[in-house]
């Protein structure tokens, strides 16, 4: 929970915010990220959703995640998709009310099984029933608590006229940040992250929100999430990424898969002529090594939609060199 390691900003679903330009700030925000980002994944369900067992919002409006990291994500837990797909998602979670929050929470790499080389930048899409996030920011220390940064230039505003101290604001907010004084909604703007649920949630309308120039807003959010994460840039070099992780590697190692089933095949002729046994006992080895690997290679191929024909000549062609790259996201289907 370092400040290098958990930095995140909420961002207002509000359909227009006030300011210098209406905009639709998720759109403007996140849109940019996925169009920027170098690689991207939908996980196929949400962790806090499914823990919780969610009555509200549907377990699949998973969060996507951003960056070269991101090739590692086994596909089992989690859909590569194109930017097209990313921001369709990202539409559809906020069309259901979901509040995003951007930024670097670290842990991800653990869960999501990815070495952690500053490659993975989080976009979650929080409910107020379920995300942890949302249920414990009251509960964090003050040096944690700032780590969830408010976006740059945003108020929140009340109509004093127009509320009826129904006190919807104050019971949703997640960091306590409002409550009722001398008859009207008073706001701590130290406390405040600037989710917007309060607008959302509101009855009577009574909050807005404004922003003072979202360019310099996106930029600031830009430049924080930069300092601590690069989801732009491509893996570069085999030492950045390791050779497991590169497609040619892989490539190479079906090429020397078919070499060694004509190595097993006319090699041991050449060696053996007066010993069939010996002669195709590489052979038959790999034959079992192969077939070994199917249960597997199947478990797999139905989860990518792949047929049996396909996944059964692929195995005892190539073995492990073209199922496992598959499952790390290197290769498509």
């Amino acid at each position: 929970m370092s400040e290098k390691n958990f930095n995140v900003t909420h961002i207002p679903i509000n359909k227009t915010i006030s300011g210098p330009q209406s905009t639709y700030l998720p759109e403007r925000v996140l849109e940019e990220l996925i169009e920027r980002s170098a690689h991207r994944v939908i996980i196929k369900r949400c962790t806090c959703r499914d823990e919780r067992k969610c009555d509200n919002h549907s377990i699949e409006l998973g969060c996507i995640q951003l960056g070269a990291g991101t090739e590692e994500i086994d596909p089992r837990i989690a859909h590569h998709v194109s930017k097209k797909q990313a921001i369709k998602h990202m539409h559809r979670c906020v069309e259901d009310g979901l509040v995003p929050m951007v930024g670097r929470v670290k842990v991800d790499n653990l869960i999501w099984g990815v070495k952690d080389r500053g490659r993975l930048l989080a976009v979650c899409f929080c409910c107020s029933c379920c995300c942890t996030v949302l249920n414990s920011g009251k509960y964090l220390p003050e040096e944690v608590a700032r780590r969830i940064v408010r976006l740059k230039g945003l108020e929140l505003t009340t109509d004093h006229q127009t509320c009826t101290l129904c006190k919807t604001c104050v019971d949703s907010c997640f960091m306590n940040a409002l409550s009722i004084e001398n008859g009207r909604i008073v706001r701590d703007d130290k406390k405040c992250k600037g989710c917007g649920l309060c607008v959302s949630l509101c009855p009577e309308k009574a909050i807005s929100a404004s922003i003072d120039s979202v360019d310099d807003a996106v930029e600031e959010l830009q430049g924080r999430i930069r300092q601590r994460i690069d989801y732009e840039s491509d893996f570069q070099t085999n030492e950045e990424q390791g050779m497991t992780s590169n497609k040619t590697f892989w490539i190479l190692l079906m090429t020397g898969s078919i070499g060694l089933w004509a190595l097993s095949v006319f090699g041991g002729q050449i060696l053996f002529p007066e010993s069939p046994l010996k002669a195709w006992g590489l052979f038959l080895a790999l034959i079992v090594i192969h077939v070994s690997e199917l249960p597997g290679t199947f478990k797999l191929g139905r989860e990518l939609g792949l047929s049996p024909q396909r996944m059964l000549i692929k195995t005892m062609l190539y073995g492990f060199t073209w199922w496992v790259p598959l499952k790390k996201g290197i290769f498509d289907r």
